[in-house]
């Protein structure tokens, strides 16, 4: 398919620069004993396996395992395997690597995946080098991290209705009060259902991408957020969209603010998944960010987020147990 090929040869994965665009199609993924195993393993946290353990469908545990690997290789990515573990930090076996303190991962009070890092006094400070966040819907998991911003969020959705096309007005009258009349007047322009559809996908794409990125939907809920997109939806083979801008209707800024220094990423990574990127811009000129700069996915498969040393040692009931409960899933 084009779009991979594109993924491929730009993909975002330049330590450099500090920016990572990562996507797994978890559906085309029939885990092996032994890949499910292993994975399971590097989790190395009883608490996050037990928690991917419990859900009913296979379909949600390879995205909740897939996206707990996708973090782990991009930790590693910016600070190295020795220093990074995924370990709880209550753990009395934890060391400190060449004068450097820990880092491990923690989730939020909110349930949100985050870094921390442990120095010699056991102190627990959250590592704000880069910023990760990880997503998934219908067929994919993606990933976006970046160390040139304090913020970062990302959503990608499939673009599908599953109650049928022919009862999307009752739907969008279900969700009428988490727009605004401009994105309304914008969705309905299309002649399409389809398009329809489309539009209101790609407006909740954005609006989820930038509550994950202010990190609270209390003080930015959705029905407070209004983009206005000049351009049309971006398509698989074509190059990222950045000129969406944000409106904050009231909250924490001023009423109807356009809040001019969030760049916002659209792009599409195959025919149905449309993902976007919300990022809080550190340069003054954040326009120059939007022009100068196109991130493009790279689609990672299993064989990538599972080294080849990783595959030993799976000889124990637990580990074991892990593989029977995946089998019986839906």
């Amino acid at each position: 398919m084009m779009v991979n090929s594109v993924c491929e040869k730009q993909g975002c994965s330049n330590k450099d620069t500090g920016i990572l665009r990562w996507a797994v199609n978890t559906n085309r993924w029939q885990p092996t004993r032994t890949e499910w195993l292993t994975a399971m393993r590097m989790v190395d946290n009883d608490h996050e396996r037990n928690r991917i353990n419990r859900y009913i469908y296979k379909k949600d545990a390879k995205h909740a395992l897939v996206g707990r690997l996708l973090i782990r290789k991009c930790c590693e990515h910016f600070v190295g395997s020795k220093r990074f573990c995924l370990y709880s930090s209550n753990n009395s076996e934890s060391s400190f690597v060449d004068n450097e303190d820990q880092l491990i991962l923690e989730r939020s009070d909110k349930g949100k995946p985050i870094l921390i890092e442990i120095d010699s006094n056991g102190n627990h400070i959250p590592y704000q080098d880069f910023q990760f966040n990880i997503s998934h819907s219908g067929d994919y998991c993606v990933l976006a991290a970046d160390s040139s911003t304090t913020k970062l969020g990302i959503d990608v959705m499939k673009v599908e209705y599953s109650g049928g096309m022919h009862k999307l007005n009752d739907f969008f009258n279900i969700m009428r009060k988490q727009f605004s009349e401009d994105e309304w007047k914008y969705i309905r322009q299309s002649s399409s259902d389809y398009g329809r559809l489309a539009r209101f996908i790609r407006l909740w794409s954005l609006k989820e991408s930038f509550v994950k990125a202010e990190g609270s939907g209390i003080i930015f809920p959705l029905s407070k957020i209004s983009f206005v997109c000049p351009s049309d939806l971006v398509m698989p083979s074509q190059k990222s969209r950045f000129d969406s801008i944000v409106n904050v209707l009231n909250g924490n800024y001023n009423s109807q603010q356009t809040l001019s220094n969030w760049i916002f990423e659209e792009s599409m990574i195959d025919p149905k998944h449309y993902v976007s990127v919300a990022k809080l811009s550190q340069n003054s000129n954040a326009e120059e960010l939007k022009t100068d700069r196109d991130y493009q996915f790279r689609m990672l498969s299993i064989k990538d987020l599972i080294p080849d040393f990783q595959y030993s040692d799976l000889h124990s009931f637990e580990d074991e147990s892990y593989w029977i409960d995946f089998c019986q899933k839906s």
